[in-house]
């Protein structure tokens, strides 16, 4: 089992696939916010994982464990701290001119009821045409899915791909 150098930590995280999930404690050196370690100019390639948990909702019955995992970064479509992390906003809640947007994010099997912050000068299509960012954050976010009836995770803030997403208005 890996050992933690003395300048790295473990937090739990989930991240979300087009049709998986996957829950296991990400090792970052111990200065890096993970919260929005995928925005950062040091995003890793790889997320290195610590039991780790992978759960296909089709056929949820099948968890695989494993102690350890490199996972591409590539292949996420969501990503956020577990619950039982505390984590600050990304954000200036003093900011003006910012608003928070309510939307209904398809994040391939996952449904997610949140908001996104957005400019009180544009709208919802102009900010996902004009953004070029490769992960948005989305807040105050609870993530269901169909096949898992009793999944209901709540969380303050999440990453997704924007590319990988759709974006309903529940207005």
């Amino acid at each position: 089992m890996y050992e933690l150098k003395s300048n790295e930590k473990s937090t739990d995280v989930i991240i979300y696939t087009a049709d998986s999930l996957i829950y296991g404690q990400v090792v970052t050196r111990d200065i890096v916010p993970v919260h929005i370690l995928l925005r950062t100019e040091g995003a890793p390639t790889y997320l290195h994982l610590l039991n780790a948990k992978i759960i296909r909702p089709a056929n949820a019955s099948k968890i695989t464990k494993l102690p350890e995992l490199f996972f591409p970064v590539a292949e996420a479509v969501g990503f956020h701290v577990a619950p039982n992390v505390e984590a600050s906003v990304d954000y200036d809640e003093g900011e003006e001119n910012r608003r928070m947007f309510p939307v209904k994010v398809i994040m391939g099997i996952f449904f997610l009821d949140s908001k996104i912050r957005i400019s009180t000068k544009t709208e919802l299509d102009t900010t996902l045409e004009v953004s070029r960012a490769t992960w948005l954050s989305l807040y105050d976010v609870r993530v269901s899915c169909s096949y898992l009836a009793q999944m209901n995770v709540f969380s303050s803030m999440i990453l997704v791909r924007p590319e990988k997403t759709a974006f309903g208005l529940t207005e």
